[in-house]
C-alpha cells in the first residue's frame, strides 16, 4: 500500500511539470514573413532596398531602439556583391505599456517596412545575390522568446525582386 501511495505521489508530482513544458513549447512564434524589393530603375547610389516584414498575430518584436537593457533590439543587415548599403531607416515604433514587464516598451507589430539606402554600386555588382538578415526578439503580453534571426535571399530571377525564398 505504501508503494502505491508513493507511485501516486510521483505521478502527480511529475505530471504538472510535463504539462508546463508542453505549454511553454506552444508559445513559439512562427518566423516572420519577409520580402525585399529594390527601387525601380537602374541600381545606383541613392537607390533603396525595401524589406517588408510581417509579424504574426498576437506577437510583436522589439523595435530597433529599446527602453531597457535586457530587451534585445531588432536589427537588419543586407549583403550583395558590389553593393554597399547605408544605415537602415526604420518606421516609427509603437509605444505601449507592458504589464508583465511593468514598463513602457517600443515595438513593431503586423507589417512594417525597413528601407536600406544604396550607398555605392560597383560596376560588377550582383543584386540577384542579395541576402537580408533580420535579427529580432519576439514577445507577446506574457513572455519574451530568445533572440533569433531570419535570412532571405532573392530567388535569382531578374526583374522579379519582390519574390524571395525563406
Amino acid at each position: 500500500a505504501i508503494n502505491s501511495f508513493f507511485s501516486l505521489v510521483v505521478i502527480f508530482a511529475v505530471y504538472p511539470q510535463s504539462v508546463r513544458a508542453q505549454e511553454f513549447n506552444m508559445n513559439s512564434m512562427p518566423p516572420p514573413e519577409m520580402s525585399m524589393e529594390y527601387s525601380l530603375g537602374p541600381l545606383k547610389e541613392g537607390g533603396k532596398l525595401a524589406v517588408s516584414i510581417t509579424i504574426p498575430g498576437k506577437w510583436h518584436v522589439n523595435a530597433n531602439e529599446v527602453t531597457d537593457e535586457f530587451l534585445k533590439p531588432s536589427s537588419i543587415e543586407a549583403k550583395a556583391a558590389g553593393i554597399e548599403f547605408g544605415e537602415p531607416v526604420w518606421p516609427a515604433p509603437i509605444k505601449e505599456y507592458n504589464e508583465a514587464l511593468e514598463l513602457e516598451i517600443l515595438t513593431f507589430r503586423g507589417t512594417f517596412t525597413v528601407m536600406l539606402p544604396v550607398k555605392a554600386v560597383d560596376g560588377d555588382y550582383d543584386s540577384v545575390g542579395t541576402e537580408v538578415t533580420f535579427h529580432y526578439q519576439a514577445c507577446d503580453n506574457s513572455i519574451c522568446l530568445a533572440p533569433t534571426s531570419k535570412t532571405i535571399r532573392l530567388n535569382g530571377q531578374l526583374g522579379d525582386a519582390g519574390n524571395s525564398a525563406g
